[in-house]
């Protein structure tokens, strides 16, 4: 087969799905790859925030989605561990996630942080450290509703795959009935 040829036989929806995938298998080999180096390595945490902030972050979380109406508190879907992952990957959610642990920590007036006192605490924190309860708050509701589990129970059927997508020929209808807008090569 000749170049030329070759050419002929790659057409753009071909071309696209091999853009698309190819920065897919980049991001998952650094993915493996920081896996690995994190097991290997012994003085990596098991949290990456530090115990006493993962117990912090998991009794916020709870607070700010309870469980209610059939739905499951934010720590029984994963958030936590969804979060720890994301702050292990991030270094800047990390540092805005201590930094607003660390400001709900200095206005708990308990260290346990219990029930009554942890509404006090994210009040306070909300009226006093608005910017950390955002950050805190935009955590806790992206670590919820990005669980598989929650999407379920509202009915949410999960994004589209690309693959799916290019391949779906009613999406081609409208442009293969339109008129040719190139000229042919001769």
């Amino acid at each position: 087969m000749t170049p030329v040829e070759r050419r002929v036989n790659v057409t753009r929806r071909w071309f696209l799905l091999q853009a698309v995938r190819a920065p897919a298998v980049a991001i998952a080999a650094t993915a493996c790859a920081r896996a690995v180096s994190r097991s290997n390595d012994p003085s990596t945490s098991s949290c990456g925030l530090g115990e006493p902030q993962c117990s912090v972050l998991q009794s916020a979380i709870d607070e700010l989605i309870p469980a209610a109406d059939g739905m499951p508190a934010a720590s029984e879907v994963g958030s936590v561990e969804y979060l720890v992952q994301l702050a292990r990957d991030h270094p800047e959610v990390q540092a805005e996630l201590e930094m607003a642990l660390g400001r709900l920590a200095t206005l708990s007036r308990d260290a346990s942080f219990t029930h009554l006192e942890g509404v006090q605490a994210l009040n306070e924190m909300a009226t006093r450290a608005p910017r950390e309860f955002a950050i805190l708050r935009d955590y806790a509701y992206e670590a919820y509703y990005t669980r598989p589990r929650v999407w379920q129970l509202i009915g949410y059927e999960g994004p589209s795959t690309l693959e799916k997508l290019w391949n779906d020929d009613a999406l081609l209808v409208p442009v293969r009935a339109m008129p040719r807008l190139y000229r042919p090569v001769s």
